[in-house]
């Protein structure tokens, strides 16, 4: 898939969010750190940044795993 096809698509995916979904984001995102799954809060982090929304982490406490 090219760039611009991934884009498009994770861009109709994210408008498709529902509110609960976005909820649901966030609580992962919250159990994840607190587990230290650096690379995968990294992810999830990634998506609420596009999404518009913040969580406030702290990244350098935790390296990649």
């Amino acid at each position: 898939m090219s760039k611009e096809s991934y884009e498009k698509f994770g861009e109709m995916w994210l408008s498709a969010m529902t509110l609960e979904e976005l909820r649901q984001l966030k609580w992962d995102v919250k159990r994840h750190w607190k587990k230290r799954r650096g690379e995968r809060i990294r992810e999830l982090h990634a998506e609420l940044l596009w999404l518009g929304e913040t969580v406030d982490i702290d990244f350098s406490k935790y390296p990649n795993e």
